[in-house]
């Protein structure tokens, strides 16, 4: 019912044109096979009535996002506002270490994306692709807050296929030593 749940339709889809594609024995998935992905927005359609029943609003989850500051916006403008506010002059210490780690944690697991899109499965890259798509279109801008990309960090906990290609660059014992001894250093 989250917003990633909608994100898993497209790497489900994507598997199956790749299942579609590769016939050895001459079995092909249906369109049958395509009636779990209904579920997926089924399940988010089931929520925003309930919403509408409780609330009145199918949308209230938008009203909550913006007791975090958040509103939806281009996926860009969170990177582009932590690097205006970088420079405020009350910008705390606090806010600055906050800021750099949530924007490392984005060019870090954006970089994997793309570092990954030859080394694991389509469907995985998909995934990745949409999950942070849909966290940075709502960026926690609004009313000028200080920590635009709060909790990218925490949304990137959901990238897995991210994880999977950290795994395959650290394959080389000398690489990892080095991956170890600056995670143990930050």
């Amino acid at each position: 019912t989250r917003q990633t749940g909608l994100v898993l339709l497209l790497p489900y889809l994507v598997e199956w044109i790749m299942a579609r594609r590769r016939d050895p024995d001459g079995a092909r998935p249906t369109p049958a096979a395509l009636l779990p992905a209904a579920l997926m927005p089924l399940a988010v359609a089931g929520h925003l009535a309930y919403l509408w029943h409780v609330t009145g609003s199918p949308t209230a989850f938008l009203q909550a996002q913006r007791a975090w500051h958040r509103r939806p916006d281009w996926p860009w403008s969170g990177i582009v506002a932590t690097v205006q506010r970088w420079g405020l002059a009350d910008t705390t210490p606090l806010q600055h270490v906050h800021m750099a780690l949530e924007l490392a944690a984005v060019l870090l697991f954006v970089g994997l994306l793309a570092a990954g899109l030859r080394q694991v499965r389509p469907s995985y890259s998909v995934y990745a692709g949409a999950v942070w798509l849909a966290a940075l279109v709502s960026p926690a801008i609004a009313d000028n807050f200080r920590l635009p990309l709060m909790s990218s960090s925490r949304f990137a906990l959901s990238v897995f296929p991210s994880f999977v290609v950290l795994a395959l660059m650290l394959r080389r014992p000398g690489a990892y030593q080095t991956w170890l001894t600056a995670s143990a250093m930050i």
